[in-house]
């Protein structure tokens, strides 16, 4: 697994809390576990799959027993001064837990990052119980590849149907698949595109996450807000992120 710089989880450290896509990724999240039944205060075991910093485990507290794992030593150490508990060293490829530990799992911009996602998904279905949901959410679309993938160290983007073909093929039952980051596509995709063809390449590639202005911040939030009511109701055809869940059955 590659594992990211120490500026890039500082970064996501600071951010995590009050930074416009953390926050509104959260939102519509939330959204989605009421859509699909997954409501709060149940008594479930969850799985974050990757935990990075830790902001997703506490958000995951409302909603049952939380358990982490993720590989960085880096991303530990800020782990673990938000103090979520349940968290292990491992590697993704080979998870340290008995078959069908957990009733959900987790797994927020991860297998993006993974060579061998097969191996990942395999011992994803392998610590479910059986009823078991997965919820996958990673990069959309491989034509928005750029600055911020060479940053971050993303090596693949998916479609909807490649992330769905991807559980099928390892025997889960695909239930839903939705995009998000809807209403602020064409404004990102356009950007990146622009920056990606149009203009030389620099020699040091920035990520997308960084410190806002507090109005701009503020406005995006309330769009992500916005897009997280269409999810109640609608699938929504294209976005920055895809989000795919199934089922073990």
């Amino acid at each position: 697994m590659l594992e990211l710089g120490k500026a890039e989880y500082e970064l996501m450290y600071s951010s995590e809390d009050s930074f416009w896509w953390y926050k509104g990724m959260r939102e519509i999240t939330r959204v989605l576990f009421s859509r699909l039944g997954i409501m709060e205060d149940e008594s479930r075991e969850i799985f974050d799959l990757g935990c990075g910093t830790g902001y997703n485990l506490k958000f995951l507290m409302s909603h049952g027993e939380t358990f982490g794992m993720e590989p960085s030593g880096q991303a530990l150490r800020f782990l673990a001064l938000r103090k979520p508990g349940n968290v292990v060293r491992a590697d993704a490829r080979a998870l340290p837990f008995s078959d069908e530990s957990f009733d959900l799992v987790c797994s927020f911009d991860v297998l993006e990052y993974i060579l061998e996602e097969t191996l990942v998904i395999e011992e994803i279905f392998r610590v479910l119980r059986n009823g078991g949901l997965v919820f996958i959410r990673d990069a959309a679309f491989p034509c928005l590849k750029g600055e911020h993938d060479r940053s971050s160290g993303i090596q693949r983007r998916y479609t909807a149907s490649t992330l769905s073909t991807s559980l099928s093929q390892a025997g889960f039952k695909v239930l839903f698949s939705t995009y998000a980051n809807f209403l602020l596509f064409p404004a990102i995709a356009g950007l990146r595109i622009f920056r990606e063809h149009l203009l030389p390449h620099s020699q040091i590639s920035k990520s997308d996450i960084y410190r806002s202005p507090r109005f701009l911040n503020g406005f995006l939030g309330k769009v992500m807000n916005l897009e997280a009511l269409l999810h109640k109701t609608f699938r929504l055809p294209f976005g920055i992120s895809v989000v795919v869940v199934g089922q073990k059955s």
